[in-house]
């Protein structure tokens, strides 16, 4: 997996607008159903367009953590991430959120978490805020939300073959809703104070050359193994 990351993930991630703020969602799977992560990249128009998608089937826990670490650190103005954190999903939310806190959202999906954020997401595409990935797959899992009790959602049981060949229940559409949800979360900053040498402290914060200390700043198809599944559309 470390070889796929660097050749394969790495290339497409380089290839982002650094100046633009980059966020992702991830509708979670072990086995059956894909665990699917959308990148989306928010635009000086405020159009939010899908710049990668990763699908992952029957991949370990620690792998798909893996997958996720290496594309959190990577991704240029990381603004914030949501996570299915229902069910077996838990373990990853949470280890996301150990590693980059209130850049990381812990969902639960539940009716009442669809029915405050499924519409807007809906209305977004009338409204020309979102671009999704031109592929069949991805189109067709965004058709597979539908009003369920009132609620926009995908059905239970709705099943159908993807261009692979294996089951969906309309992941994309899933990992959609939760990057948009991500893409309207505040982007934490974080940052350092430096801490003062004697000499500054004594000379009330200034440097040896007369200048106050300031505050530093930190900081095509392709199947890969394990059953994982990379889009690129950059």
């Amino acid at each position: 997996m470390e070889t796929w990351l660097r050749e394969k993930l790495r290339p497409i991630l380089d290839k982002l607008d650094p100046t633009r703020r980059h966020d992702f969602g991830q509708d979670f799977a072990r086995s059956g159903d894909g665990s699917v992560i959308i990148v989306n990249e928010l635009g000086q128009d405020l159009v939010r367009r899908g710049k990668l998608v990763i699908e992952l089937r029957n991949v370990p826990y620690e792998t798909q953590r893996d997958v996720v670490f290496f594309l959190g650190d990577a991704l240029p103005r990381f603004g914030h991430a949501a996570f299915d954190a229902t069910g077996n999903g838990a373990y990853l939310a949470e280890v996301a959120r150990q590693r980059w806190g209130e850049r990381v959202s812990e969902i639960k999906l539940n009716a009442g978490w669809y029915g405050a954020n499924s519409t807007a997401y809906i209305e977004a595409f009338s409204d020309g805020e979102i671009v999704v990935a031109g592929d069949d797959d991805i189109i067709r899992d965004h058709q597979a939300l539908q009003y369920v009790d009132g609620i926009i959602r995908v059905p239970e049981n709705f099943r159908y073959k993807g261009g692979d060949g294996f089951d969906r229940h309309g992941d994309a559409g899933i990992a959609g809703i939760l990057a948009w949800y991500a893409s309207r979360q505040g982007a934490a900053e974080y940052g350092y104070e430096p801490v003062p040498t004697l000499r500054q402290a004594l000379d009330g914060g200034q440097d040896d050359n007369g200048f106050g200390s300031g505050a530093g700043s930190s900081r095509d198809w392709w199947r890969p193994p394990l059953g994982s599944r990379y889009r690129g559309f950059i």
